[in-house]
């Protein structure tokens, strides 16, 4: 699923469709996008987007009087920002061609995910049970959200209404940086490992947007490249394991992450 490092790769593709005039919106028969022809026609043809924002896994395109869209890429989504003469994605769920013939396109192989229209996104952003995005969040206010919670550190750290943008995969890598094992309970973590958590937040969300959100490129101490079946440990070379938690398949190595009292 794509976590906050691809959307902000998505956010900069939008980013060069601002201030293009929309010249059409085009869909097929499908549940993924939640707004009407008529709506698209009567508020957004003939507009610009201004902005595209990112908050966590979302993502927010909003013209000049607020209305605009917003994505997000379930499963296998994606968007691009394709030229004139370049072929539709093979996947394609929504394209907006721009006044320059290049268009915007979001594709998604499962169809899952959504697209939403609002005549005022900031307001729609704002209803949205979302906490701070991982990369804005002060440390002050992480680590108050850490001790004062007795859940399982894994699952909160992917609870999007607690910090939004990482999920499955980056929460594995994040936690792994800053060994911590994903069944640890949030407020048993002493201070000095909260503070680490915090700061392998930061390092791991960072470097895997600097590399384009390509898991091959990561540092060879990484996680995630290691991260299926009979996996070895980038540090120590020992065996991974795999836990479910919370229903979603964990990696962790067990010499690494250990569970402290």
């Amino acid at each position: 699923m794509p976590e906050l490092p691809d959307v902000e790769m998505f956010r900069r593709e939008a980013a060069k469709a601002l201030n293009q005039r929309i010249m059409a919106a085009d869909f097929g028969n499908t549940k993924l996008v939640k707004a009407s022809r008529k709506d698209l026609n009567e508020h957004l043809i003939g507009k610009a987007f201004t902005t595209a924002t990112r908050v966590g896994k979302n993502l927010y395109l909003a013209a000049a009087d607020g209305s605009g869209l917003a994505m997000h890429f379930g499963m296998t989504g994606s968007l691009q920002y394709t030229g004139a003469g370049d072929q539709d994605p093979k996947y394609l769920i929504f394209s907006l061609k721009l006044e320059n013939n290049h268009k915007l396109q979001y594709e998604s192989r499962r169809k899952l995910g959504s697209i939403h229209f609002s005549k005022n996104i900031h307001n729609h952003i704002a209803e949205q049970d979302l906490g701070p995005d991982a990369l804005d969040i002060k440390k002050r206010d992480f680590l108050e959200k850490i001790k004062s919670s007795n859940t399982m550190i894994k699952v909160l750290i992917t609870d999007q209404s607690f910090i939004a943008g990482i999920g499955n995969v980056y929460a594995d890598e994040i936690l792994f940086q800053a060994r911590i094992h994903p069944r640890q309970k949030a407020s048993q973590l002493s201070h000095k490992m909260m503070e680490g958590l915090y700061e392998q937040t930061q390092n791991v969300l960072k470097t895997a947007i600097s590399k384009q959100a390509d898991v091959k490129k990561l540092p060879g101490k990484y996680l995630l490249p290691l991260r299926k079946k009979q996996g070895k440990c980038p540090v120590c070379e020992g065996n991974l394991q795999q836990l479910k938690i919370s229903g979603r398949t964990t990696f962790f190595c067990p010499s690494c992450q250990k569970i402290t009292k």
